[in-house]
């Protein structure tokens, strides 16, 4: 009897009762992991790109250069605008609606408070800023420790650029101390 017990056959549990494996999360932590180093790379390589047309002058210059961490829509910098003459980086930021001119030159120390008739003062997060009329156009000034920038649209259409351009400016790369 003990023996016809032992011979039995254990009825086997439907699906419904069987117990599902845990299924391993290690594949899809792979998958996630992997994706977060994509999207890393591609950003650190865009932004690289981005600034990579001013990246040759930032050793030959002796202030430190500002690029703006992004452009308004359809704004792009003419690469074969870039010159560099007596010390000032020139450059324009080309769309279909307009242009703005950009230079970078050294701030000079005159201009430890600086104002200009007709001219609005607003904050950037790099440094102050004047905004106002010259030369034909809207035209911004920036102030910075080392820097002096200068944006001016070419028309009223890019007008608007300007302030979006400098509210964007970043520096590209910090200079050694002197």
């Amino acid at each position: 009897m003990l023996n016809d017990d032992f011979n039995q056959e254990k009825p086997t549990p439907s699906a419904s009762q069987q117990k599902k494996r845990p299924r391993s999360l290690r594949p899809l932590l792979y998958i996630i992991i992997l994706f977060a180093a994509i999207l890393v790379s591609t950003i650190i390589i865009a932004t690289y790109n981005r600034s990579a047309p001013l990246n040759k002058y930032a050793k030959t210059l002796q202030f430190q250069l500002y690029y703006p961490r992004s452009l308004p829509n359809d704004y792009k910098i003419d690469e074969t605008s870039i010159t560099v003459s007596n010390d000032i980086l020139n450059y324009t930021i080309q769309s279909p609606n307009g242009a703005v001119q950009c230079t970078q030159q050294a701030a000079p120390d005159s201009l430890a408070s600086y104002r200009i008739d007709g001219f609005s003062p607003v904050a950037t997060p790099i440094g102050s800023m004047l905004v106002g009329t010259a030369a034909g156009g809207s035209t911004a000034i920036i102030k910075t420790p080392s820097t002096l920038i200068t944006l001016r649209a070419t028309n009223n259409k890019a007008e608007a650029a300007i302030m979006q351009i400098a509210q964007a400016l970043q520096p590209l790369q910090q200079k050694p101390s002197e």
